[in-house]
């Protein structure tokens, strides 16, 4: 089940993505994918700016044949490890609190609001305590979609560790639910009972990004091009669209 539209290279036509269009695109992306490895909201912007550097330093060597987004969750994989590692050598807390993501809400009723609002929280408090490792396969093969193949590239790992982090982090995930579930209502219970791609749906939809934080990532991203002799974002060349 794919819970949000792919980007994907035209078959007829490889072009080679250009930074503009990753920063216009797919910041969204990015910063999501950051908030699911347990980056905290107060330091995503340090992080997503690194995640932008990395980019621009590696994109050179991007194969336009692969998808991109899948590419990108790679990268913002290992960032966030080599954040979170740092992080965790300093004592310092990191994980950001579930109910500070805000998703929008289309439920009718407020009674049924309230229900889904506990869910989402119960779901991502679960999602927490998987291990960074295991939650990054989760996040790729039931959130984003992405082939077993694509996240064994995106994730630098063996197709067969793929499907047993895979494997392990649906158990612990269910384990987790279930162990809040006893402590929940009778009307919260039933939602638990719906599959994982349901329960997680959710955190498919891209967070916005607030104007200003996009705005100084811009402009760190203009000094950066401006050091490798481009003197604005807007001088890159055109590049893949959404298909």
């Amino acid at each position: 089940m794919r819970l949000f539209t792919r980007r994907r290279t035209p078959s007829t036509a490889l072009l080679f993505p250009t930074i503009e269009a990753i920063f216009r695109d797919d910041l969204g992306f990015i910063v999501g994918s950051l908030l699911h490895f347990g980056i905290a909201r107060t330091d995503v912007e340090d992080v997503a700016h690194e995640v932008i550097r990395a980019v621009l330093r590696s994109l050179p060597e991007f194969d336009p044949a692969r998808d991109l987004r899948s590419w990108l969750f790679g990268v913002a994989f290992h960032v966030a490890s080599n954040h979170l590692r740092r992080a965790e050598r300093h004592r310092a807390r990191f994980v950001d609190d579930p109910a500070e993501v805000v998703i929008p809400d289309l439920t009718p009723t407020i009674e049924e609001r309230m229900i889904q609002d506990e869910t989402r929280r119960t779901v991502r408090e679960a999602l927490g305590e998987i291990a960074l490792e295991r939650r990054a396969v989760l996040i790729a093969r039931v959130v984003h979609g992405m082939s077993e193949l694509e996240t064994a590239e995106a994730l630098a790992i063996p197709q067969g560790t793929v499907k047993t982090r895979l494997r392990m982090a649906k158990q612990e995930l269910r384990d987790g639910i279930e162990r809040r579930e006893r402590e929940e209502t009778r009307a919260h219970r039933g939602a638990f009972l719906l599959p994982l791609a349901t329960l997680l749906a959710g955190e498919a939809e891209l967070p916005a990004v607030p104007d200003d934080m996009r705005a100084r990532l811009r402009e760190q991203l203009q000094r950066l091009l401006a050091l490798s002799g481009v003197s604005t974002v807007g001088a890159c060349s055109d590049t893949v669209r959404n298909v």
